[in-house]
């Protein structure tokens, strides 16, 4: 699953219960420019239930593994446009568990300079078995 990002607003999507997903994005830093491993210092993961808002999963990503330097267009399961991406994250199975919930899966991207900032993923479950 491709999934892009709006800025300004979580993501709405909806996966199966118990797997993980594939976030790509095209990341832009504060100054309009897509972001580089060097222009950031950390990117931290959590989702949390929002049902009763409790956290499921925290996690500090590993800038080098999530964070392309230049902007990826040979990928096939990239189909939002022909600029490409230049984040790619495993959202893992363990952040969004059980069927029939609605989980955040928010990024919070902290930069070399500037202010930090965020991207978020709603991700609606379903039950993987009838």
């Amino acid at each position: 699953m491709t999934i892009s990002y709006n800025p300004n607003n979580p993501i709405e999507v909806v996966a199966w219960e118990d797997t993980g997903l594939v976030w790509m994005a095209r990341v832009l830093g504060q100054d309009g420019e897509a972001v580089t491993q060097a222009s950031l210092d950390s990117i931290v993961m959590t989702s949390m239930d929002l049902d009763d808002y409790s956290s499921v999963t925290t996690a500090t990503l590993t800038i080098s593994s999530v964070v392309f330097d230049t902007l990826q267009t040979d990928d096939p399961r990239w189909t939002a446009d022909q600029r490409g991406y230049n984040f790619l994250y495993a959202v893992p199975a363990a952040a969004i568990p059980s069927p029939g919930k609605t989980y955040r899966v928010g990024l919070l991207f902290t930069p070399s300079s500037g202010q930090p900032f965020a991207l978020g993923l709603d991700v609606t479950t379903r039950r993987l078995q009838p």
